[in-house]
């Protein structure tokens, strides 16, 4: 594997991101190389949208080493828009079989009156998978109705991972997470949720994740919603599969407010350490209830950098993005305060080389 990495100091200046992407990203990425963008000055003026490239390696968005968030809201570089006209996040005609991955940064979105596009929109062009991974996710959009949009007809795989998602605008109706899994799709498409935290803070939406795989949808479809905690809206999930026969459906060990996740009753009061830290903390319901812990598609990783896997004793893993217990009991000090595991310092070094192949 050949890495290839260059800084974007992105600045205020919109489109600078495009600009600096196009620059410096190849049109064709080939199978083993990674080229890694790494954004190194705070921006609230930036679309991310990264476009007609073949991609069968991967492309990686990651904020430079010592720059990124602590787990907390405004720890870290903000990328983003405090207004914008269109999708802020959004990989449009990539074509290939590799991997699109945006991790370990702060994302803060504003108002956008493209309200079919959302402020994270994998396009029905794009086939290379699009992972977005540990990141901070603001949004404070008081025109879009979903946010986080999967098309019905999306082409490639989707896996959303370990993020901690806050609403403050979204307008009546709204969902947080929306799609609709259809026949417009490839056989075989993956859309995968796990280990996320979404809360509404304020604005009015209606429903938190929705996705439901919908009659007629492509045989092979996978959808698989694990470990999340939503909290704050009206209808935490609406997850179902019209397809049981040819598709797939994992809705399994999430938290919600409501009647709709497997484990009720959640709140910030009782089970995050806050609105603006959203830890697990002692005595909540998210404790050790994730038990069919997928190590395939990263979750094993939490928003800190521990490695939920590596501890040998951990038989089920905490719901949301961050394992605060450890071992088949969690541990605890002298006054019976349950303790969890030393994080990595520096949660952006996990997946760093110590030597890159190539710096430009």
């Amino acid at each position: 594997m050949t890495d290839f990495i260059t800084t974007i100091n992105n600045g205020t200046d919109g489109g600078r991101f495009a600009a600096d992407f196009w620059a410096n990203v190849p049109a064709t990425v080939p199978s083993g190389d990674r080229y890694i963008c790494e954004i190194g000055t705070e921006t609230l003026n930036e679309d991310m949208v990264m476009d007609q490239r073949i991609v069968n390696g991967d492309i990686i968005v990651r904020p430079v080493s010592g720059q990124g968030h602590t787990g907390v809201r405004n720890t870290g570089i903000q990328v983003g828009r405090s207004s914008a006209t269109a999708a802020n996040l959004m990989t449009h005609d990539c074509t290939g079989t590799g991997q699109i991955i945006v991790e370990d940064l702060e994302l803060r979105f504003g108002v956008a009156t493209n309200t079919n596009s959302g402020m994270i929109a994998p396009e029905t062009t794009n086939t290379p998978t699009v992972i977005v991974q540990r990141c901070l996710i603001t949004n404070v959009n008081t025109g879009n109705t979903r946010p986080i949009d999967i098309p019905t007809d999306v082409a490639g795989d989707f896996h959303f991972i370990s993020n901690r998602f806050w609403d403050e605008g979204g307008v009546s109706g709204a969902r947080m997470l929306q799609g609709f899994l259809s026949s417009g799709s490839p056989s075989g498409i993956s859309i995968i949720i796990q280990g996320n935290v979404f809360q509404v803070t304020g604005g009015a939406i209606q429903r938190g994740i929705s996705l439901p795989i919908g009659a007629g949808a492509t045989p092979g479809t996978l959808l698989d919603v694990q470990g999340n905690i939503v909290l704050g809206s009206p209808e935490d999930y609406r997850v179902t599969n019209a397809e049981p026969g040819t598709s797939t459906l994992i809705f399994e060990q999430n938290l919600s407010e409501d009647a709709t996740g497997q484990v009720t009753g959640a709140t910030v009061a009782n089970d995050l350490v806050s609105v603006d830290n959203p830890d697990v903390k002692t005595g909540s319901i998210a404790l050790q209830v994730w038990t069919n812990e997928p190590t395939a598609f990263g979750a094993e990783i939490d928003i800190r950098g521990f490695n939920r896997s590596a501890v040998a004793l951990l038989a089920e893993w905490d719901a949301g993005s961050m394992q605060f217990s450890v071992g088949a009991l969690p541990p605890s000090d002298a006054a019976g305060n349950i303790t969890r595991p030393a994080a990595f310092s520096n949660i952006f070094d996990i997946t760093r080389n110590t030597a890159p192949d190539i710096i430009f």
